[in-house]
């Protein structure tokens, strides 16, 4: 089954694969996590978790300090934990 989505005047044949890669990119959005680029070298990123509601941790932010080394996979990333 082909599945063609529409961003503008862009429309984009998504495949079953990418289907789920978006269906879990939209999943992820619910709860409330983000991530962004720290550089445009890919290796520098910053993750942003919100506490989940109806639990201790609702109302906490959690930011995510994430380097990616060059040896990358054979080395895991580093990630340091900030809570606001």
């Amino acid at each position: 089954m082909r599945t063609f989505i529409c961003i503008g005047v862009v429309v984009i044949d998504v495949t079953s694969a990418a289907h789920t890669i978006l269906y879990a990119a939209e999943q992820v959005a619910k709860c409330h996590i983000k991530l962004e680029l720290k550089n445009e070298s890919f290796t520098e990123l910053r993750g942003e978790i919100a506490g989940p509601p109806d639990t201790p941790y609702e109302g906490a932010t959690y930011i995510l300090d994430i380097k990616i080394p060059e040896t990358y996979p054979f080395n895991p990333p580093k990630v340091c934990q900030n809570l606001i």
